[in-house]
């Protein structure tokens, strides 16, 4: 069976397998989470930056100006392309494991990865698919999935403002996409920080490691549905902090962007 010839977002296996509020934006330069998920020791030995030097020597800038092009349409795409990169590689995450950033968040379908209700507000999946086909215009069949996204990511952050890191690549594209394997791998917006902190141990990833990949959704949009319940709206309509743990400052902060952002959209209600 073959993958690598398909559209990445079209993809289609032959196993039995089993609306989100508007957002604001905030900005941060989480390049740590790309030398995290991107090292090799995620995934085979053979992983290489010069992995495709023979067989698609321009790949790394034909994703690049695909990536720049789409993000000039649409600047949100940024955030979208690094936290689609995030909820691919921590599926089934092990250092000794293939599985984990091998695109299987990609694959559509009942019962995949991507039907999860944790992965149901991804987005830059058609960012993906399009750097993909004009990678293969270039050199059909030869370019994963898995690395275009990596790239696309990479490219992400050095587009935001970011460094562009060196990122491994040789990654096969995985043949296993199951919903079911979404939950126990995935850090929820409720988890205290020694539920976050066990989930990333278990997955040989340091204190230092959960700092980085969680600041890295700061780049990019963030649902109000997220943190609204650590706010409530006074007598006067106005939010008002109810977390006491949350810093004043930030929380400050916060309520400006929800407020520019019913500004535009009155619509938007963050407290249902």
């Amino acid at each position: 069976m073959t993958l690598l010839r398909a559209p990445c977002v079209r993809l289609s296996l032959s196993l039995s397998l089993t609306p989100s509020m508007d957002s604001f934006y905030t900005l941060a330069l989480p390049f740590l989470f790309l030398f995290i998920l991107c090292s090799p020791y995620l995934s085979s030995s053979q992983l290489s930056p010069s992995f495709y030097a023979l067989s698609c020597p321009n790949v790394e800038l034909l994703v690049r100006d695909s990536v720049r092009s789409a993000s000039n349409a649409d600047p949100s795409l940024l955030g979208k392309l690094l936290r689609l990169l995030f909820h691919d590689c921590i599926v089934e995450f092990l250092p000794v494991s293939l599985q984990g950033c091998d695109a299987s968040v990609l694959v559509a379908g009942n019962g995949t990865e991507r039907s999860d209700p944790a992965n149901l507000s991804l987005g830059g999946f058609e960012a993906v698919d399009a750097a993909k086909k004009l990678v293969d215009l270039f050199c059909p069949g030869i370019v994963s999935c898995a690395d275009v996204l990596v790239l696309a990511a990479r490219d992400a952050v050095a587009i935001a403002g970011g460094p562009s890191v060196e990122v491994p690549l040789g990654r096969r594209d995985g043949r296993v996409s199951l919903a079911s394997n979404v939950r126990p791998n995935m850090v929820d917006t409720s988890f205290s920080l020694d539920e976050m902190a066990h989930l990333f141990s278990a997955k040989g990833l340091s204190m230092e490691d959960l700092i980085a990949l969680s600041g890295a959704h700061t780049i990019g949009s963030a649902h109000c549905s997220a943190f609204s319940e650590r706010f409530k709206e006074d007598a006067n309509g106005n939010l008002v902090p109810i977390d006491g743990s949350i810093e004043e400052n930030y929380a400050m902060e916060l309520i400006k962007s929800v407020r520019l952002m019913q500004a535009r959209r009155p619509q938007l209600r963050m407290i249902q």
